[in-house]
């Protein structure tokens, strides 16, 4: 057993601490096997993630730093290296103190997929489950890919109401972020600013390989900057440009994309 799935838990409230409570026992027993941690769809708020960090990253720490001297086993074998919290009505707010946890605990440092994600079953899920965590928590989370300690190679931020300026600051971070491989903003309103922003990073970036700006009214003059972009990336394979309003025009580019990136373009 390697992974534990509280999906769909619908836990609010005292049932925020007693599912962390629960995931923490869970660890307990299997420290020495990947941690994988799913907690999506548990309606968890702000409040939830600080009781995650509360509950489980403290304690955790140290069971892990007990573990790891009786056993003498490494680092990375008992480190959370998956965490899905899509779902849970987190905010900005929630989105900062998860970060502050990332960058505090060692036990998350080696986190290598974060979804945060908010409608990841579809744009009629309820709004109760929805994560917002605008461009306030884009720009936490593009704090924490500056971490030289940060192992993240996915990170899922579809559906989190993230703007330009949000779009911004993970595209500056991406500029020298030479880890993560696979970036999800599908269905945020990234607008023009932020696409042009994300082509100039794809300009020096050398690591990202999958890039998902499905959704996000992307229309034939934002494009070119995608365009300029991938004249000088090396290493994108997969560019998701599905629902948005390229219409016919999309033709030309996305020839021109398959000729310099080797890979399919939806």
């Amino acid at each position: 057993l390697n992974a534990m799935n509280a999906l769909g838990a619908g836990c609010g409230g005292q049932g925020n601490r007693e599912l962390v409570q629960l995931q923490l026992a869970y660890h307990e027993r299997w420290a020495s096997e990947p941690r994988t941690w799913d907690l999506s769809l548990c309606s968890l708020g702000d409040d939830g993630v600080r009781s995650f960090l509360d509950e489980v990253l403290i304690q955790n720490q140290f069971l892990m730093g007990t573990e790891k001297k009786t056993r003498g086993s490494a680092d990375d074998d008992t480190d959370i290296t998956a965490l899905y919290l899509s779902d849970n009505r987190i905010g900005s707010d929630g989105c900062l103190e998860l970060v502050e946890g990332f960058n505090t605990y060692k036990v998350l440092q080696h986190i290598q997929l974060l979804d945060l994600s908010s409608n990841r079953f579809g744009q009629n899920l309820p709004e109760l489950f929805a994560n917002k965590i605008g461009d306030r928590g884009a720009a936490a989370l593009a704090g924490f890919l500056y971490n030289p300690a940060c192992s993240l190679k996915e990170l899922r931020l579809g559906y989190n109401s993230i703007g330009p300026a949000g779009v911004k600051a993970i595209s500056d971070t991406l500029a020298s972020n030479t880890v993560l491989r696979v970036l999800s903003l599908k269905n945020n309103p990234i607008g023009a600013e932020g696409v042009a922003a994300l082509g100039d990073a794809l300009k020096t970036n050398t690591a990202l390989e999958r890039l998902d700006i499905s959704a996000t009214g992307v229309g034939p003059a934002e494009i070119e900057g995608i365009v300029a972009g991938l004249q000088a990336n090396k290493t994108l394979r997969v560019l998701n440009l599905q629902h948005n309003n390229l219409g016919e025009q999309c033709a030309p580019f996305a020839t021109h994309a398959h000729a310099h990136t080797g890979s399919l373009v939806h």
